[in-house]
């Protein structure tokens, strides 16, 4: 049995998942994206007060992140409108041309073995000091010459890291980077781009499948590719369906990342990823579907492991720089 947290008056409270696979039930996974707290309390200058219930607080870590993300961007829309980040955007001339394309990851193959998955560094080690660049890591990074693109983390309540991160990596990379957040509002991604990323990760458990579409639409229209994070079998069939390439015209390409997640800490397992992945390789060749696999902090992804996840219709590998 897995357990998970609860916050309540008393803290974090255990729950328990009875699937026992790493995962809380889906039924319990939902996430909510505000706290019900935002109609319930009375703002006065620099004072709020009300009544706090059991279901106002955060159910599991991913949903305390929504929810402190939301504030943190709403905050930032004050300071910095749509209309003035568009424009801070255009004024900049040294923002990059993307190089994320569609709907093939470049090196896919990882230094040419098509038999074998590429490998996307991942960078923001929660250890470091906040806004401290790891100047190593990158150089590490950018001397490896199997990386099919490298991906940044750039939550700075989970990651502990800022876009400045990833504005240095892109600088010294000739691959893709790849930007990891918790978006909310399409203004994130003017800031994104900003800091010159290629792509973005979106949450398709956080944003359900109509903002999924209409985020991935925005990223597009700003030159980034967008990839979608998937926690199981179900979210994974509902994203192939959502950007199925008859879907029309309309519908931009995505990336799909299967994150295999537990909800109160947000660590990363492989518990069940063959069994998943096996009856949907054919459906993943078919529909060209890009599928990138992280794995848990720490592993190391040897030659065997990448050819047995492309077997599998794996493209690349996610895994600690």
């Amino acid at each position: 049995m897995v357990l998970g947290f609860q916050c309540g008056w008393g803290g974090w409270r255990c729950t328990a998942d009875p699937s026992g696979n790493g995962m809380l039930p889906r039924e319990t996974c939902t996430i909510r994206r505000r706290s019900l707290q935002n109609g319930r309390k009375v703002v006065a200058e620099a004072v709020s007060w009300g009544v706090i219930e059991n279901e106002e607080w955060p159910r599991n870590l991913l949903e305390a992140l929504v929810w402190a993300k939301e504030s943190e961007v709403e905050a930032k829309r004050v300071r910095m409108p749509l209309p003035m980040m568009k424009s801070r955007l255009k004024a900049v001339e040294d923002v990059k041309p993307r190089r994320m394309r569609l709907p093939r990851l470049e090196a896919a193959g990882g230094g040419g073995d098509g038999d074998m998955c590429a490998l996307i560094p991942k960078l923001g080690d929660r250890e470091q000091p906040p806004d401290a660049i790891d100047e190593l890591a990158i150089q590490d990074v950018a001397a490896r010459s199997d990386k099919g693109a490298v991906l940044v983390q750039t939550s700075m309540r989970y990651s502990r890291q800022s876009y400045e991160w990833m504005r240095a990596a892109r600088s010294r990379v000739e691959c893709p980077v790849i930007c990891q957040d918790i978006f909310v509002y399409p203004w994130q991604f003017y800031e994104a781009r900003y800091y010159h990323a290629d792509a973005c990760v979106l949450i398709f458990k956080v944003l359900g499948a109509r903002d999924t579409l209409y985020f991935a639409k925005a990223m597009s229209a700003l030159g980034m590719a967008p990839i979608v994070e998937v926690h199981d079998a179900s979210e994974m069939d509902e994203v192939m369906w959502l950007f199925r390439g008859d879907a029309g015209a309309d519908r931009p390409g995505a990336h799909m990342l299967l994150a295999r997640r537990a909800m109160h800490d947000l660590s990363v397992c492989l518990d069940g990823v063959e069994t998943l992945l096996a009856p949907r390789t054919g459906r993943l060749e078919s529909t060209r579907t890009q599928l990138l696999l992280e794995l848990p902090a720490g592993m190391r992804a040897d030659a065997r492991m990448r050819r047995a996840f492309r077997q599998l219709g794996v493209t690349a590998l996610i895994a600690d720089a």
